[in-house]
C-alpha cells in the first residue's frame, strides 16, 4: 500500500490514519480509506494546544490526548459531542476547600402578658444571651478561582437564652 500510495502522491499528514496497515499488499479487493486529521484547540490546565486528531468524540479526543478528568471538572462541549475542525475543547478544573467559622446564634425575644400589671409597664424577666453554632462550609473552586460556598452543616456550641419581656394587660385608671 505504501508503494502503491506513493506513485499515486498520495501523502499522510500528520495524525491522518489510514484503514489498513502500509505493509499490507495491493490486490483488486484492496479499499483503503484515509481519516484525515484536523487540528482542535485544547484549553485545559493554564495551556492553551492545538493538537492534530481524527473523527472522535471529545471524550476519545481527552482520553488520546492523556487528560485524566475528575468528577466534578467541566467539559465544553459535552464529552459526547463529536468534534469537528477547529473546534476547541476546554476542560475547567473543579476542586473544593473544606472550611469552619463559629458563628453568633442571636437570642430571640419572647414577650409575655400579666393582667397584674398596668398596660403602661414593662419589665424584663430574664435577659437574652446569645450563642455559637460552629458552621461548615464547602467552597467550590473552578480552575483555581473562587467560585462560591456552600454551608454542609452546622452545629450549636452553646444555645442562645431567650429574653423574656412582660408587658402589662391590665387597664390604665387614667
Amino acid at each position: 500500500i505504501g508503494d502503491a500510495m506513493e506513485k499515486s502522491g498520495i501523502k499522510l499528514k500528520d495524525g491522518d490514519k489510514l484503514s489498513i496497515n502500509k505493509r499490507v499488499a495491493v490486490t483488486e479487493d484492496t479499499r483503503l480509506d484515509i481519516q484525515r486529521a484536523f487540528t482542535v484547540t485544547l484549553i485545559c490546565d493554564g495551556r492553551k494546544q492545538k493538537l492534530k486528531t481524527t473523527d472522535c468524540t471529545v471524550d476519545e479526543f481527552l482520553k488520546k490526548s492523556g487528560v485524566h478528568l475528575n468528577e466534578d471538572d467541566i467539559v465544553k462541549p459535552k464529552k459526547t459531542q463529536k468534534l469537528t475542525k477547529n473546534t476547541t475543547v476546554q476542560v475547567k478544573r473543579v476542586t473544593y476547600k473544606n472550611t469552619e467559622k463559629v458563628v453568633t446564634v442571636k437570642y430571640e425575644t419572647t414577650v409575655k402578658y400579666d393582667d397584674s400589671m398596668y398596660e403602661e409597664q414593662v419589665k424584663v424577666q430574664r435577659k437574652g444571651k446569645d450563642g455559637q453554632a460552629r458552621n461548615y462550609y464547602r467552597k467550590k473552586y473552578i480552575d483555581g478561582k473562587y467560585h462560591s460556598t456552600e454551608l454542609v452543616k452546622s452545629e450549636v456550641i452553646k444555645e442562645p437564652v431567650n429574653k423574656i419581656v412582660v408587658w402589662g394587660s391590665k387597664p390604665s385608671l387614667y
